[in-house]
């Protein structure tokens, strides 16, 4: 399995993945129907500096991916995704440890990140995390 860099060029890769993540209403986020670049935001997204995208790719094909932001000290993993077929193999790890790399190359204190608890088993998530020695700091 890579882990690649999403860049400019790899909008319609981010928003497949995106859309397979957080569902076909996330397109709307990412995409503006009534531009003449329908792919303006995303590209604007993938050019920002204090962002990283980066996706694990099997051969050819998108296996998952990861979304993460800087502010401050601290490094945001706001989305993390694997398809079905590919977990259990190392694959939401090798993307973990890609955003955790670059929060260590930023000199960043803290990871965060959030569980949402609209997905289908929150707890297994939030196990796998603690798993990998983060700590829950609340709970909403």
């Amino acid at each position: 399995m890579d882990i690649e860099k999403l860049v400019e060029g790899d909008e319609v890769r981010f928003v497949n993945l995106m859309v397979e993540a957080r569902g076909p209403q996330a397109a709307s986020a990412f995409i503006n129907l009534s531009s003449s670049d329908p792919l303006f935001p995303v590209k604007k997204k993938l050019k920002k500096s204090n962002r990283e995208d980066w996706a694990a790719k099997d051969g050819s094909i998108d296996a998952g991916i990861i979304s993460s932001t800087v502010s401050g000290n601290a490094v945001t993993v706001n989305t993390l995704f694997v398809k079905e077929q590919y977990r259990r193999q190392g694959t939401g790890q090798k993307l973990l440890e890609r955003a955790e790399k670059w929060a260590e190359e930023l000199g960043t204190v803290m990871i965060k990140t959030s569980v949402d608890r609209e997905i289908e088993d929150p707890e297994k998530v939030i196990n796998w995390l603690q798993g990998r020695g983060y700590q829950i700091d609340s709970s909403v």
